[in-house]
């Protein structure tokens, strides 16, 4: 094994040119990912302060960009055209995609950021950060002056927008939920607002990812949804990833369950086709790629697969992975 995760392969009758099989990232750990809305291409980001893009049909390293420190969060624009990055120490950094050629850097709170969104109309990108600042940048207006909400008191965990992209949903802490409104840049109740994306883990018709007696909502780590086939992917500190139909409003919701990783899965996240699922693990440094097989026999048997998750979930009808 390798600091930076490579695999090479040395000809033992030319030991001086190992060939370079694959690489990763290095130490830390490893929290940032973005699939690409248009292309089978995925980023990661980690605490080695590396960008890696990644070509999901060839299950390789396109391209590597340093950045000025640990890297937290990654988000795709709408077109696919710009990448944001958050940072550790605070920096927001909009790259231009593919090429990786920086664009702008952007003042923030100074903490770290924890999570990126752009609205589906490109017209917004927010940005939450460790001290509960969640800071909105208009893309139209250069990014600058950005619309700041305070409410929250503990770190900003995850981001969702509406599909109307005036409304912005948000995890924050144990067990902090808010829904803030851009036009007016007030807080307002939740009441009708159709998520666009569903990410946030901490949502009443989410709640069943959690087994009956899970007091720790912080156990799950990331979630994304498929609105269109109603299925969720969830990852967790027990280096699970699980699938559930969605919604899933019971408590200890049936689920199927992939092991896989050595570590706490920190993200995960569906393909722009819907057809594919990437995780990624903390301190393992690991990134999976996992198939989404729909209408496969639910009793058909993975060496991967468990099919009871835990005590108070039975064999579920979702979807499988592979």
């Amino acid at each position: 094994g390798t600091k930076t995760s490579a695999i090479l392969e040395v000809d033992v009758k030319d030991r001086t040119r190992p060939r370079l099989l694959i690489s990763g990232h290095a130490e830390g750990e490893m929290w940032a990912l973005a699939t690409h809305p248009k292309k089978d291409v995925f980023v990661t980001g980690s605490d080695d302060g590396t960008i890696r893009t990644w070509d999901a049909i060839k299950h390789f390293s396109t391209s590597l960009s340093t950045m000025s420190d640990a890297v937290r969060a990654l988000a795709f624009s709408p077109n696919g055209a710009e990448l944001a990055a958050g940072l550790k120490n605070g920096d927001l950094v909009l790259l231009e995609f593919p090429a990786m050629k920086k664009i702008a850097e952007l003042i923030g709170s100074g903490e770290a950021i924890h999570e990126l969104k752009f609205s589906n109309n490109g017209e917004y990108l927010a940005a939450g950060y460790n001290d509960g600042l969640v800071l909105v940048f208009s893309t139209s207006k250069g990014f600058t002056k950005p619309i700041i909400f305070r409410e929250h008191t503990e770190f900003i965990s995850h981001l969702d927008w509406s599909t109307d992209g005036d409304h912005l949903l948000t995890n924050a802490g144990t067990n902090q939920t808010k829904v803030f409104c851009v036009s007016t840049g007030k807080e307002v109740a939740n009441t009708e607002i159709q998520p666009a994306s569903h990410t946030r883990v901490i949502d009443p018709t989410i709640q069943g990812i959690y087994p009956k007696f899970m007091k720790d909502v912080n156990d799950v780590n990331a979630i994304d949804v498929d609105l269109v086939s109603k299925l969720a992917v969830t990852g967790d500190d027990y280096g699970n990833v699980k699938v559930f139909q969605y919604p899933c409003t019971a408590p200890g919701s049936k689920a199927k369950r992939y092991i896989g990783h050595s570590a706490h899965v920190t993200n995960v996240r569906f393909n722009h086709s819907k057809k594919m699922v990437v995780s990624v693990g903390g301190a393992d440094h690991a990134i999976f790629q996992w198939k989404v097989y729909q209408g496969m026999d639910p009793g058909k048997s993975h060496s991967h697969t468990v099919d009871s998750c835990d005590e108070d979930s039975d064999m579920s009808d979702a979807a499988e992975l592979d």
